[in-house]
């Protein structure tokens, strides 16, 4: 079994620094409604082939790099370059 990290930004807020409802609503518009439908499907794709799947949520802007990093160590699934590839 795999752990499958999936980064997914709040969609009822701005993607830039701003206020953050304390409570998830709906997404701001019809295009962050398909993004997010889109990373339910990768969700559901990964829990039906057996994997863990877990689901960093906050909004875009509190993400950081740092984080996503130490996060992406623990993680079987790395949607990024592959490790021995070097630019």
């Amino acid at each position: 079994m795999r752990k499958i990290l999936i980064a997914r930004p709040r969609l009822d807020c701005s993607f830039k620094p701003g206020p953050v409802p304390a409570a998830t609503g709906a997404p701001l518009n019809r295009i962050l409604f398909e993004f997010g439908r889109f990373i339910d499907q990768i969700r559901s794709f990964h829990e039906a082939c057996g994997d863990h799947v877990e689901v960093y949520e906050r909004p875009l802007w509190q993400f950081t790099a740092e984080d996503m990093q130490v996060r992406a160590l623990t993680s079987s699934r790395d949607f990024g370059l592959p490790r021995d590839v070097t630019p």
